[in-house]
């Protein structure tokens, strides 16, 4: 089994360098590109480490308050990130956006998609990688056993989380933001059905919101890693 620190150090560089090397390279607004390095890990550290405080307490809360209503909507929010309904949904908007003509609905739709493709590769990878434990299994948000394949241990990130918020930010950003809800969604859902913890969803969220935004505010050149991998799309 990997340690607390080992696994928090293992994922803490991957959340808090993959998002600073994506801003560096892309057009973001002057408020996020001139964030400090240290800003940036600092604002988000304090945030992962909010949510790992209140992760058992959202845990109990899930499990101590079952409810028919809570348990319909989350079924229903669940089918916003369940892949075999949204990438055919999105696919086959992408396609609708040629029939109609429709420049910026067909110019929306392909960043999505290529989110998508890059959340689900950076989704997978930090499963296997950080093997934790879901809810539902012992209670223990500290347990994580790496390159674990058993369904058991892919807790974090949340894939139904990224993928919605991978989808949904490129439309949330040129359409209305209000749209940012259905992810949210999601992310509620998924928690109080106690298939993942409240930081899963944390990182989950901002895997396909990192992904979503920046290729949507983009110059289409992204570089991964301190002077490392880089991606034209």
């Amino acid at each position: 089994m990997l340690t607390i620190s080992q696994a928090g150090l293992t994922i803490a560089l991957i959340i808090l360098v993959l998002p600073y090397q994506l801003t560096a390279q892309t057009s973001a607004p002057d408020s996020i590109k001139s964030m400090p390095t240290w800003g940036k890990v600092i604002a988000a550290g304090a945030l992962l480490g909010t949510g790992w405080l209140l992760d058992k307490p959202a845990w109990q809360w899930s499990k101590n308050h079952p409810c028919e209503f809570g348990h319909r909507a989350s079924e229903f929010s669940d089918a916003l990130g369940e892949k075999t309904i949204v990438v055919p949904a999105l696919l086959t908007t992408f396609a609708g956006s040629y029939l109609l003509k429709d420049e910026k609905l067909k110019t929306t739709s392909w960043t999505a998609i290529k989110s998508v493709a890059l959340t689900a590769m950076a989704t997978e990878g930090i499963k296997i990688m950080a093997g934790r434990q879901r809810p539902f299994v012992e209670g223990d948000h500290s347990r994580f056993s790496p390159f674990n394949t058993d369904d058991r241990y892919k807790s974090m990130p949340s894939g139904h989380t990224s993928l919605a918020f991978a989808i949904f930010t490129p439309f949330a950003e040129k359409y209305s933001r209000w749209i940012y809800l259905m992810p949210a969604t999601v992310a509620i859902g998924r928690v109080y059905q106690q298939k993942h913890w409240l930081t899963d969803v944390m990182v989950g969220g901002g895997l396909g919101w990192i992904s979503g935004y920046l290729l949507t505010h983009s110059n289409k050149k992204i570089v991964i890693g301190p002077g490392g991998l880089v991606i034209w799309f």
